[in-house]
């Protein structure tokens, strides 16, 4: 569930890239749409798919949720671990709540690629920040980000 909620972000931005991009809009006969409008709908959709986590967290338990190994750096010995906590659930949440706020709250004045661009990315490494339990990806999604 966790990792289909970082896919989710990665196709909002390739999402918003499509959108600006009209050379292929034209070579498909696609209109155009506002940029905060695609935005906001794959930020609502994020926030509806993470309600899912808290929703089937187990209070229960103290011990990690939603795991995912992803091995990509096999040769540099390096594993992509994600996970949540109690605490970090909430962080998740409250990041995926206030994205589309941002947008909503900046309708009329900014209507940029970039302004959106940006909001999205920076959803998407608060998320792996939050859930990453590799301290070498923490520090890279942390630090770098």
């Amino acid at each position: 569930m966790l990792f289909n909620l970082i896919t989710l972000n990665l196709a909002s931005i390739i999402a918003i890239i499509f959108n600006n991009n009209s050379k292929l809009l034209k070579l498909l006969r696609i209109k155009k749409l506002n940029n905060n409008l695609v935005g906001l709908i794959f930020t609502t959709l994020i926030f509806l798919f993470s309600l899912n986590l808290w929703i089937f967290f187990n209070r229960l338990t103290y011990k990690f949720q939603y795991l995912s190994n992803l091995n990509y750096f096999k040769y540099f010995n390096l594993d992509l671990i994600l996970g949540i906590d109690g605490i970090s659930l909430f962080f998740i949440l409250l990041t995926t709540f206030i994205i589309p706020i941002c947008i909503i709250s900046s309708w009329s004045i900014i209507n940029r690629f970039e302004y959106i661009l940006s909001l999205l990315f920076l959803e998407l490494f608060l998320l792996l920040s939050f859930s990453t339990l590799d301290f070498f990806f923490f520090f890279f999604f942390f630090f770098f980000f």
